[in-house]
């Protein structure tokens, strides 16, 4: 494991930053794959009218790796594409906690293939699926 292991707030590794950085620790890393954690926040930018918008589960892998795989400062990035999704008929709910969960599969370039999963913390799956993202390395 790797000095982001460190269950606080993630490093600034990425081309985010609040309210838009949504991950808030970094449970666990080797650099190819890991776990993180965040807690459901009204008001927050992922949610919608009155719940949370699926989109941001998404998002929230996308940020996930991005934080467990990064040992250098990410210019930029962005969700190429994403395939195989599926979501819970059940959403999470405000003050719910958040484990996402993300596996590196394969690099192309500047392209990055992820699994996912977005879990309760009864191990209830969200959201789970595949993602091509693409990051340019500081």
């Amino acid at each position: 494991m790797n000095q982001l292991n460190n269950s606080k707030r993630p490093p600034i590794l990425l081309p985010h930053r609040k309210p838009m950085l949504w991950v808030e620790k970094i449970l666990s890393s080797d650099g190819l794959k890991g776990t993180c954690w965040l807690k459901i926040e009204k008001g927050a930018h992922y949610m919608g009218p009155s719940e949370l918008r699926q989109s941001a589960m998404i998002e929230w892998m996308a940020q996930s790796y991005g934080l467990v795989s990064s040992k250098q400062k990410v210019k930029r990035a962005m969700v190429v594409s994403f395939e195989d999704f599926s979501f819970s008929i059940n959403i999470p709910q405000i003050g719910d906690e958040i484990f996402i969960k993300v596996a590196l599969q394969r690099i192309l370039g500047p392209q990055h293939f992820v699994e996912g999963l977005v879990l309760s913390k009864d191990g209830h799956i969200f959201c789970q699926g595949k993602l091509r993202l693409f990051a340019e390395m500081s």
